[in-house]
């Protein structure tokens, strides 16, 4: 009977024994800073458009486009609420 031998054709990871540095401290800080500024000022723009849309609903004059457009700005106004916490969570 036959035996079956068993090869293996991976090489071996170069990567497994370098040791990268610890990321300094500062950079860390500045890293958050930086992304907190970029979270506040997405917040600052969902908003924005929120307003706008309902803005422009409610110059229409047409009371379905005023629904509409309300709705739409409130689920602007939501998910920006929702994206902004989640970022912030995640920053921390």
């Amino acid at each position: 009977m036959a035996t079956a031998t068993k090869t293996t054709d991976q090489q071996p990871n170069p990567f497994a024994t370098i040791a990268f540095p610890e990321p300094d401290e500062n950079l860390v800080a500045l890293t958050k800073k930086v992304a907190g500024a970029y979270i506040d000022s997405y917040e600052k723009v969902g908003l924005s458009v929120a307003d706008y849309q309902e803005e422009t609903a409610k110059a229409s004059n047409l009371a379905w486009v005023e629904v509409a457009g309300a709705a739409q700005a409130d689920v602007m106004r939501q998910l920006t609420k929702l994206y902004v916490s989640t970022a912030r969570d995640l920053v921390k």
